[in-house]
């Protein structure tokens, strides 16, 4: 596929829209090194890319009163600037779309969700289980402090009364 210049400005300067540079708009100004065509040398610049350049550059063309500089702004008004502005929306919409997407809930399966909730029941009966365990843990110790505390109490009381008894 060729691609043609959109036109020229006063200073010689050709433009280009290329669609598949995201809503660039390039130019280049030919340097004559020799007497052959071939022996041209080309410098391209990036001249808009971000929306406030494209204003800038619209309102360069627009303070002009050359004919080359009108012809290529009627151009980029007519034709380049409508796709810029729909791309632009375009690039707006799906970064929109994507931060909503990013903020909504994840949406699970029904088997999804009952696994969950199986594994959450499961979770909670195991910890039910090491509290009932350590429980009775506590009451076992408990009562075995309870039984040793009787056993010395019964053990002081025969010793005294062996010692009375003596």
């Amino acid at each position: 596929m060729r691609v043609l210049p959109i036109g020229m400005d006063s200073d010689e300067k050709y433009f280009w829209y290329l669609p598949a540079f995201e809503n660039r708009l390039f130019c280049h100004s030919t340097f004559d090194s020799g007497p052959n065509i071939h022996d041209s040398l080309y410098d391209w610049t990036t001249v808009c890319e971000k929306e406030s350049e494209w204003e800038t550059e619209i309102k360069r063309l627009e303070n002009s009163k050359k004919t080359k500089d009108v012809t290529l702004l009627k151009t980029i008004n007519n034709f380049i600037l409508p796709r810029v502005q729909a791309s632009q929306q375009n690039i707006l919409k799906a970064k929109r779309k994507a931060a909503l997407v990013s903020e909504a809930p994840r949406k699970q399966s029904a088997r999804l969700q009952e696994k969950a909730l199986i594994k959450l029941e499961q979770e909670r009966i195991e910890t039910e289980i090491k509290h009932d365990e350590q429980r009775q843990k506590n009451i076992e110790q408990a009562s075995r402090s309870q039984i040793t505390r009787t056993a010395r109490q019964i053990m002081a009381g025969l010793n005294n009364s062996n010692n009375n008894n003596n």
